[in-house]
């Protein structure tokens, strides 16, 4: 559950920043859902879809690229012309609504004192997100969302579907449906 882009297998950063925390984090007794760095790590905007993005014209977009700018300024990180910084955390954000296009697996997992995630059965278990089923799809929902300004998120549940709409930046169309209608 440790990959990097180079291959090697290594610690996610910010379990190893804290050890001790991340270990009693990942014996909680909430629901769990993870995603490792064979995931997380791998997704980057790059080609037409990064400049899709660099050379929009719309609040979101041109917030990230100016971010990149006054991260890149700090020195410690060099912005590619031509791709996005890695976006683990987009990929956490969209495990909190969605999973499809990801394949989860149940699985026991530990952390060990040197700050490694590693199935144990021993371990809590929790979901984790073990590999892309289609990573441009989600690619081109990041873009869309930057570039026009519309997300829309379906959570479907065994009882109701929930439908959100945020054209823009503002919260436009919530609607709950059931098997008996619309709320």
């Amino acid at each position: 559950m440790e990959a990097s882009k180079t291959g090697s297998v290594i610690p996610e950063y910010n379990v190893v920043q804290d050890v001790r925390a991340s270990q009693k984090v990942f014996t909680a007794s909430w629901p769990m859902t993870i995603t490792p760095l064979d995931t997380c790590g791998r997704v980057r905007l790059t080609g037409a879809k990064y400049q899709a993005v660099a050379e929009s014209q719309h609040p979101l977009a041109r917030a990230v690229i100016e971010n990149y700018k006054i991260w890149q300024q700090r020195g410690d990180w060099v912005q590619d012309a031509d791709a996005s910084s890695i976006l683990f955390d987009c990929v956490a954000v969209y495990l909190a609504y969605a999973d499809e296009l990801l394949t989860m697996r149940r699985m026991k997992v530990t952390v060990t004192d040197d700050g490694f995630t590693r199935e144990d059965p021993a371990g809590h278990e929790m979901n984790v997100a073990m590999e892309w089923k289609n990573m441009g799809a989600f690619e081109d929902r990041i873009v869309a969302r930057l570039t026009e300004g519309i997300i829309k998120i379906n959570i479907r549940r065994a009882d109701a579907t929930f439908e959100f709409v945020w054209p823009g930046c503002r919260l436009n169309r919530i609607m709950f449906r059931t098997e008996g209608g619309s709320w």
